[in-house]
């Protein structure tokens, strides 16, 4: 049977018409591994709070701060047409608390491939290798949620928060402002790390403008301020709507200090492994190979971002349960995918510094194409 040549019309036609399902494919494989995510991540049946308490408000603090997840639970759960799913649902899932949780932890999921897909379109230009190299989020998500050993607590608002700061560097590298502060006040009310959103956005400002530090810094803290004056606002209004909860840390009710604990595990080589995990065991790839991202302002938001992420959940949290590093998958996606992109899906000489003709148009806009992060 003969072949189509590529340059006569029939191949061309062809081509067309594989192109044109291509975008269908990939949606369809999105939900089939984010629908195998959610099963998977709810599935376990692996330690997390009781779900009537927490979607009552009547959890521990902290972990009830962290509330909009509570919020969307109730409403799915108080709907009649939910609890008649529910209940035709596979046993495991006849819990409509766990079915929410299905749904939300899926939908999360989605959403964060979606954002990681917006966000490469918006630095490569290039539609396809956006949309497959997306799907990097769900791999590096998998590292920290479920294939994990020793702690392996689970709580509902931890892949949503991965979907807000998705969203949330989509809508920084985007120049979605607007959107960006309306997103930004509900991811305060799902988890308070959203704060580290706040210098993503700085750092990636400060690259995208120009002029002399000064100037940056006149048009850049405002904004740092109203995030935070946002963030500090919603914090203080769940800390009096809570007030009556029990507290999981003590007097303060805020945070434990855990650096003592947290040293002593570093120390611990059979953790090693598993901190490696983090972000699909690609960090060594991105510190080795940051040449390749070619942006200099996703360079730096991964560069300061990361430590200082690290650094703040050695104070406040657990290292060794590191579901609290899962939302670093919303820089080091974009970058690992940039890195490939640049060193072997183009295979651009090191010297060149542009990348392809939509990428430099968009870097000549945003004042981002000077030389790659050191």
């Amino acid at each position: 049977m003969p072949v189509a040549e590529s340059g006569s019309p029939s191949g061309m036609a062809v081509a067309d018409r594989a192109s044109a399902r291509q975008p269908w494919l990939w949606r369809a494989a999105t939900l089939a591994v984010c629908a195998h995510f959610g099963l998977s991540y709810v599935g376990r049946e692996q330690f997390f709070p009781d779900l009537r308490l927490y979607a009552a408000g009547k959890m521990d603090v902290p972990f009830q701060y962290r509330t909009l997840v509570a919020w969307i639970f109730r409403g799915l759960v108080s709907s009649s047409l939910f609890a008649v799913a529910s209940r035709h649902a596979p046993s495991l899932y006849q819990n409509p608390y766990l079915l929410a949780y299905l749904l939300v932890v899926a939908a999360a999921m989605v959403g964060a491939v979606y954002a990681t897909a917006g966000t490469i379109r918006a630095l490569t230009g290039d539609a396809v290798f956006a949309r497959w190299s997306a799907l990097l989020v769900v791999y590096m998500a998998y590292f920290t949620t479920i294939l994990v050993y020793g702690l392996t607590n689970m709580y509902p608002y931890d892949v949503p928060s991965l979907f807000f700061f998705c969203m949330g560097v989509n809508l920084v590298v985007r120049g979605r402002r607007w959107l960006y502060y309306l997103l930004f006040v509900p991811a305060v009310f799902n988890r308070e790390t959203i704060c580290f959103l706040t210098v993503f956005f700085a750092v990636w400002e400060w690259f995208r403008l120009d002029g002399a530090a000064a100037a940056k810094a006149r048009r850049i803290l405002p904004h740092v301020a109203a995030q935070a004056a946002i963030w500090a606002a919603i914090k203080v209004y769940l800390f009096r709507l809570y007030a009556h909860n029990a507290s999981e840390v003590g007097a303060n009710r805020v945070f434990i200090n855990f650096l003592g604990y947290n040293l002593r595990e570093l120390a611990n080589p059979g953790q090693w492994p598993l901190l490696l995990s983090v972000c699909g065991f690609t960090l060594p790839l991105l510190v080795a190979q940051r040449r390749w991202i070619r942006n200099r302002a996703l360079a730096w938001g991964c560069g300061i971002v990361m430590p200082l992420w690290f650094c703040g959940m050695m104070c406040v949290g657990v290292v060794i349960e590191i579901r609290v590093f899962t939302e670093l998958a919303s820089l080091a996606a974009p970058a690992a995918a940039l890195i490939v992109y640049h060193r072997w899906y183009r295979r651009e000489p090191l010297a060149e510094v542009g990348g392809s003709a939509a990428a430099q148009a968009g870097e000549a806009e945003t004042g981002l194409a000077s030389d790659p992060m050191p």
